[in-house]
C-alpha cells in the first residue's frame, strides 16, 4: 500500500533544501540498468550536457566526467534531476514542494517502485544529503513504507 499524504506531508514542506531519491549500495551496474530503462522509454526524459540537449548514452562507459550532465526525468512538476555521477551510489533529487498531494506522492512512489524493480535494490527518499535517515522506502517487490516518523530536515 502506498503511503498516505496526510502522514508524510510535513516532509515535503518548503525548507530551502531538496529531497533525494537514493539507491544505497549501488554502482555502475545499477546505473547501467537505469540508463537502459530510461532509454527504453519507461519515463519521459531530457538529457543535457553543458546545458545543451543531447541523445542519451546507452552505456555508462560513454558518460564523460568532464561535462556538466543532467538527466531530468519527467515525474513531478519540475522533474527528477540526476547528475549521473556513476562512480557513486545512484541519486536523483527533486523540489519537495512538487509533492503537494496524494496524486504527486503516488507518482513519486510509482517512479521509486519502478526504479527499485529495475535495479533490483531498495530505493529511499531522504532529506538532501541525509541518506542514513529515510522518509520513504520502496522495495523491488512493490512494497512502499513510510519510515520517517519523527524526522526533520537538519
Amino acid at each position: 500500500m502506498m503511503p498516505v499524504w496526510a502522514e508524510v506531508e510535513e516532509h515535503f514542506a518548503h525548507d530551502g533544501a531538496w529531497r533525494d531519491i537514493i539507491v544505497p549500495d549501488s554502482g555502475p551496474a545499477e546505473w547501467q540498468l537505469f540508463l537502459a530503462a530510461v532509454g527504453a522509454g519507461f519515463w519521459k526524459f531530457e538529457y543535457l550536457v553543458d546545458g545543451e540537449r543531447k541523445p542519451l548514452p546507452t552505456s555508462v562507459g560513454e558518460l564523460s566526467h568532464d561535462n556538466q550532465r543532467l538527466l531530468r526525468i519527467g515525474v513531478l512538476a519540475s522533474g527528477l534531476n540526476c547528475h549521473l555521477w556513476t562512480d557513486s551510489e545512484m541519486e536523483l533529487d527533486f523540489i519537495p514542494t512538487d509533492v503537494s498531494g496524494q496524486s504527486d506522492l503516488d507518482d513519486l512512489g510509482e517512479f521509486c517502485i519502478r526504479l527499485a524493480s529495475t535495479v533490483g535494490k531498495s530505493v529511499a527518499v531522504t532529506y538532501e544529503n541525509f541518506h542514513d535517515a529515510a522518509i520513504l522506502k520502496y522495495s523491488p517487490d512493490g512494497q512502499a513504507e513510510y519510515v520517517g516518523k519523527g524526522l526533520s530536515n537538519g
